[in-house]
């Protein structure tokens, strides 16, 4: 049986095998927890994480600020997406972030955001 799902495009052996068990058993290859499962971190635990999921955050903050190129380029990308609806996403995507002209747009999209915020 071959079970293709929408959200997993890409169909390598480990996938469509993962697919398939989920389809036959109804279970899901990850463990969930249950949000009332007190036992699943000690408190020191959860602390931790709730550290490091507020140092990643920073992180990305500071890298987003740094490349302001990026949010327009996944900007631009999802326009052209919602705009042309392509079959293909994947070679759309392909498409798109291999253009030559790419690096030109962007830094010309970034220059008129840029004059608009003075």
């Amino acid at each position: 049986m071959h079970v293709k799902y929408p959200k997993y495009r890409w169909e390598g052996p480990a996938v469509v095998k993962t697919m398939e068990l989920q389809v036959e058993t109804g279970l899901s290859s990850r463990p969930q927890l249950d949000s009332n499962d007190r036992a699943a971190l000690t408190s020191t635990q959860q602390s931790d994480l709730n550290k490091e999921k507020v140092k990643v955050r920073l992180q990305n903050e500071k890298y987003f600020r740094k490349h302001p190129e990026i949010p327009l380029l996944l900007e631009s990308f999802l326009q052209k997406v919602l705009l042309k609806k392509p079959d293909d996403i994947k070679a759309f995507a392909a498409s798109y972030f291999t253009d030559p002209r790419l690096r030109e747009i962007i830094n010309l999209k970034l220059s008129e955001r840029q004059n608009e915020d003075i």
